[in-house]
């Protein structure tokens, strides 16, 4: 039954057991708590890493819950190992070639040297832009090849670049079609799943927008009231869960879908 199987993907977790990996945008979370307390529930569910207990997606869901004194989280509970779950990216874009890059030193170099030192670890930053005699790439060398020097430099070029440059930020397998639009793109390495469950265990998260998780069978608009989440009652506000999603399947109100969608925030 189609019940029994998002029940076994679902779980009622404590909030203090759970990891935030990555930080939260103020003005998004500001917006997502006045929404979720206007609702009155939870929509879509914190999806977590069974093992280490780590927010794979869901920072700002996880955020406003703890300021709203939850004491529980309705979680989707996924195996961070399984090779269907991809890490990708989000990389900084601008609409001219920003000047706090451009006062740094850098280096010219092709678009393979230049990724391949990114993704080595050997630069934190490649300016990628097109010209009229094609593409130019401008490879910033880390002071560093630490994870944590290597995020400083990002952060402090990042926070140089202001709003008048157009600055923004593109999922990571769009880089080429940002260029040939005539955006500049600072491509980046993403982080591998052992560094994200590392920076989570540490307590100091990643900075916004460092990740974009690709995670199969997403269950979403679970819908679930936030006084179940209130109470210190965790076994009761399970029930409360299965008795709900058990209701829905037995109205027809649960639906797979089986082709991709876009979702407009």
């Amino acid at each position: 039954m189609i019940a029994d199987e998002i029940l076994s993907k679902l779980d009622i977790l404590p909030l203090d057991k759970l990891l935030g990996h990555e930080q939260t945008i103020k003005k998004n979370e500001i917006y997502l708590k006045e929404a979720m307390l206007n609702i009155g529930k939870l929509v879509d569910p914190i999806i977590v890493d069974k093992e280490h207990h780590v927010v794979l997606d869901g920072n700002h869901r996880f955020s406003v819950l703890k300021a709203i004194q939850c004491v529980s989280a309705a979680c989707q509970v996924v195996d961070y190992d399984d090779e269907e779950i991809k890490v990708g990216g989000w990389l900084p874009t601008t609409g001219v070639f920003p000047s706090a890059v451009g006062k740094l030193k850098c280096e010219i170099v092709d678009f393979e040297a230049g990724k391949a030192a990114v993704d080595n670890k050997q630069a934190y930053f490649m300016a990628m832009t097109k010209t009229a005699s094609g593409l130019k790439c401008c490879l910033y060398a880390s002071g560093g090849n630490s994870l944590d020097e290597i995020i400083a430099d990002q952060q402090a070029v990042l926070k140089g670049i202001g709003a008048a440059d157009g600055m923004g930020y593109i999922e990571d397998f769009k880089c080429m079609e940002a260029v040939d639009s005539g955006r500049t793109v600072l491509y980046r390495r993403n982080f591998t799943k052992s560094e994200i469950v590392a920076k989570a265990k540490t307590g100091v998260p990643l900075p916004p927008k460092s990740t974009r998780h690709s995670i199969p069978d997403r269950i979403i608009r679970l819908n679930l009231p936030l006084g179940w989440l209130m109470e210190d009652d965790i076994v009761t506000a399970r029930q409360h869960m299965a008795e709900m999603i058990k209701k829905r399947a037995a109205d027809f109100s649960i639906r797979r879908y089986t082709e991709p969608v876009l979702v407009i925030y």
